[in-house]
């Protein structure tokens, strides 16, 4: 986002003015409030589409840059919504 950018760059700028142009810094991104809301709508956003079966759980863990193997590219099912006609009769035919 675009606050991302901004505050790396002010960051960047302020650490070369104080320390010198050798010191180079990992932001904490989770410890900005700013940054973390950002996080939490963007984990609100992607757990919406994930309980529709819109995205797979390997493209939320990615978003929100959690650990993912291939292992995590399936869509699931809503556990509040009624299953698509043939849709779990492919499932076990692939199974």
């Amino acid at each position: 986002p675009l606050i991302e950018s901004l505050a790396s760059q002010l960051t960047a700028q302020l650490v070369e003015r104080v320390h010198g142009a050798g010191v180079r810094l990992v932001p904490d991104w989770d410890s900005v409030p700013a940054m973390a809301r950002v996080r939490q709508e963007q984990a609100r956003i992607f757990i919406d589409l994930l309980d529709r079966g819109v995205v797979t759980v390997a493209e939320v863990r990615r978003a929100l840059s959690l650990p993912t193997d291939e292992s995590q590219n399936i869509l699931l099912l809503p556990l509040n919504r009624t299953p698509v006609e043939g849709y779990l009769e492919a499932q076990q035919e692939e199974a």
